[in-house]
């Protein structure tokens, strides 16, 4: 009876405090995306233990001391059939801002900010049920992987810190790296570790994040349970250990890696300005940057009510191929809906009959930064100078949940 109630006891304990730790990671005016975890104990530690090492049960002496993987097994053995998991779900929420556009070659800055929260009302019940009013949460990891670079990892962490039980508590960290492009294209980022779709298999090899609630030594005499009142646990709680995995990998966000220097001013020979003449093997490139290009994009991002539209600062191009459109792509700057300066991009290509690829638009005065994505999508189709190409996704936005949106973008090419 006293192991049933010392296995209800931290059930209790694991609802309240594992399964509402929410994160975020990213800075504002980027929205989140949402990441599914599914969390297992490590099974090389102590997490919780009786005070005295063995006791007399079922005519055998056994060990007191649980690891986290042998405590969320014995609690799922105890309280699968009223919805304990084995495998705990973690539900984490990243904002990311990333450059929409680098050169080959050239380092730069990839960073986040990770904010952490605990709903007051799980606070609230470890604090009427357990008595426990803070703990310590130390260690942690959430990685963001990146293709195409060097290195190919964002660390991401919180530092350790205690956060009260009392009220809401918010724990706050940062995610960067420097990361070099290695090669021409698209650099995507998708949260770090092997995908674990089904939970009753064990974990894959590779997480992708990690969390410790250190309990610090924590005695529990008793704990209330109903229709029992408080119930003898004699119980000391030590440090859950949780490796961390994506149920599915999607995109966090991209940029578009270019040829080292087309993105600056260079000599007639290199980039074509409109009034000189390319030498014959020198093309160029649709990503290369030219002020007052004159080209122009009208834009509308379904979900959150925004248009916008005007002349472009930078390139677009619309590839044909023997009457075909083979696709669009290019990046550039017009005024921002309601002040500042709005970016647009593009990158759709056609397959067969598909187009693929990807486009976004990041406007700070309207609390905008999305991308889009084309898979097995309408191909671009160039009418006059103009074509049009789409991109959809969702998003976990504050206030309103899971958000689907399409990004519809018409680009004229006067250039």
């Amino acid at each position: 009876m006293r192991n049933r109630m010392r296995i209800v006891s931290i059930a209790t304990m694991l609802g309240v405090i594992g399964g509402g730790l929410i994160l975020m990671q990213g800075s504002s005016p980027a929205y989140p995306s949402a990441v599914l975890y599914r969390c297992a104990g490590v099974n090389n530690d102590i997490a919780a233990s009786t005070p005295v090492a063995y006791q007399w049960w079922t005519n055998s002496w056994v060990s007191t001391n649980y690891t986290s993987d042998g405590l969320l097994s014995s609690l799922y053995g105890t309280l699968g059939s009223v919805g304990f998991p084995r495998y705990p779900e973690l539900p984490v929420v990243y904002t990311p801002s990333f450059p929409a556009q680098t050169p080959v070659g050239s380092p730069y800055l990839a960073t986040s900010a990770i904010a952490a929260t605990v709903p007051a009302a799980l606070a609230s019940s470890a604090v009427t049920y357990l008595g426990i009013t803070s703990v310590l949460v130390q260690n942690t990891q959430f990685n963001i992987t990146a293709t195409n670079t060097n290195p190919s990892l964002i660390p991401g962490s919180a530092p350790n810190q205690t956060i009260s039980l009392l009220g809401s508590p918010t724990i706050t960290g940062t995610a960067s790296a420097n990361l070099t492009p290695i090669v021409p294209g698209g650099i995507t980022y998708n949260p770090a570790g092997d995908a674990w779709a089904n939970g009753a298999n064990p974990p894959p090899a590779n997480r992708g994040a990690y969390v410790e609630l250190n309990f610090n030594d924590t005695y529990i005499g008793s704990v209330l349970v109903a229709n029992l009142g408080y119930v003898p646990v004699n119980l000391i709680l030590k440090t859950l250990r949780l490796e961390c995995f994506p149920t599915a990998k999607p995109p966090l966000g991209s940029t578009g890696a270019v040829p080292g220097g087309v993105t600056t001013t260079a000599a007639p020979t290199t980039t074509a300005a409109p009034t000189t003449t390319a030498a014959p093997t020198t093309t160029a490139a649709p990503t290369t940057t030219l002020p007052g290009s004159g080209d122009s994009v009208n834009v509308s991002v379904s979900g959150f009510g925004y248009t916008n539209s005007g002349s472009i600062t930078g390139n677009f191009a619309i590839g044909q191929s023997g009457g075909t459109t083979t696709g669009v792509i290019g990046s550039g700057t017009l005024p921002g809906k309601l002040g500042g300066t709005a970016t647009v991009s593009a990158n759709i290509s056609r397959w067969l009959s598909w187009g693929f690829g990807q486009v976004s638009v990041t406007d700070p005065s309207s609390n905008l930064n999305v991308t889009g994505y084309a898979f097995f999508g309408a191909p671009p189709v160039k009418v006059g100078n103009s074509a049009t190409v789409t991109g959809s996704w969702f998003v976990f936005t504050p206030g309103r949940g899971f958000v689907n949106y399409t990004i519809t973008m018409t680009v004229n090419d006067n250039v």
